[in-house]
């Protein structure tokens, strides 16, 4: 959406209006309305400039810490299979464990091979 606006130039503005004082105001006080609404959207478009600038920054710190999380998981994951590691890590239990992976594998196998008999 681009408007172009025709603005008039001062010399044309008092040539055309001299004599019509009125006329003269009334231009002078339209040019005047378009520069405080054209100001007052340059104001609200910073302002949005400003959020979006934020928000990305908050995206970027936000995308920083869900690799850091990802990583601590994963490190967690491989600490996890020995008893030391667990105990370091203060971990309850295995977080990898392959035989519950192959066992829940297994049942929904079954369980579609059932289907189909």
């Amino acid at each position: 959406m681009k408007e172009q606006a025709f603005i008039v130039s001062a010399e044309d503005l008092v040539n055309n209006n001299f004599n019509n004082k009125k006329r003269l105001i009334d231009a002078v006080n339209q040019i005047i309305n378009a520069y405080q609404t054209t100001f007052e959207k340059a104001l609200r478009v910073e302002g949005l400039e400003q959020a979006l600038y934020s928000k990305e920054k908050e995206i970027d710190n936000l995308k920083r810490e869900v690799e850091f999380y990802k990583n601590k998981y994963k490190e967690m994951t491989v600490h996890s299979t020995t008893i030391k590691g667990r105990e370091e890590h203060e971990l309850k239990e295995n977080v990898l464990d392959i035989e519950k992976y192959y066992q829940g594998k297994s049942e929904t196998e079954d369980e579609l091979a059932d289907l189909f008999k």
